[in-house]
């Protein structure tokens, strides 16, 4: 592969494809550099339909623990499954490629879109005792402009887990909803056609 397309973007128009083509650009990244993929799983509790009409003190009063078989298909499921396309087990290591799903802080370009790399992270115990990322640190990749927070490196920055509520499919076709804690990011080797719209040009092999 010529260095020029390395860790570049993939173009796709499905987002089966997209976390297909993200699993195996992780896996060949960790071979590639020796790293060791990592499991960070998301804490979930069951939760009722969002509604407007719902206040937050009923959501949250609606919550129930997922069974084990039901917690273990949404890790194992595609970011696809879900409504907020969140992954219920992101695989990280160091240095790999990575995008923000979130809007946190416009004024130190940690926004959705954004790309950078996985530059450490701080990790903890869940509520299944499963391992989970509670802070992940990020090298922003071209950012629109310079960024320094107080004890880390230039364009390094940190975001921390977030609750979204969300819509999930289950591989039983059965529907349920959840509040999920997760660290808004996913594996970037490669793209929808939509997002790819409000990227600059750039060199983009197309599937």
């Amino acid at each position: 592969l010529n260095d020029k397309f390395r860790n570049v973007s993939i173009i796709t128009a499905q987002n089966i494809d997209k976390d297909v083509i993200n699993l195996i650009g992780a896996q060949c990244f960790a071979t590639e550099t020796n790293e060791t993929l990592i499991d960070f799983f998301s804490d979930d509790t069951l939760s009722i339909p969002d509604s407007s009409s719902v206040s937050r003190q009923k959501k949250n009063k609606g919550k129930t623990k997922l069974s084990k078989q039901v917690q273990n298909a949404l890790w194992d499921q595609a970011p696809l499954s879900m409504s907020g396309l969140v992954a219920g087990k992101l695989l990280l290591c160091m240095g790999l490629p990575i995008i923000i799903k979130n809007n946190v802080a416009t004024e130190l370009c940690i926004t959705n879109g954004q790309e950078g790399f996985v530059y450490g992270w701080i990790d903890g115990t869940g509520a299944a005792g499963q391992c989970i990322l509670e802070t992940l640190f990020i090298l922003l990749d071209k950012p629109p402009q310079t960024v320094q927070l107080k004890g880390l490196p230039i364009n390094v920055v940190s975001i921390t887990q977030t609750n979204v509520h969300m819509k999930c499919r289950l591989p039983t076709d059965d529907i349920i909803y959840i509040s999920q804690y997760q660290v808004e990011v996913l594996v970037n080797y490669t793209i929808t056609d939509y997002s790819s719209q409000e990227k600059p040009d750039h060199i983009t092999p197309l599937t």
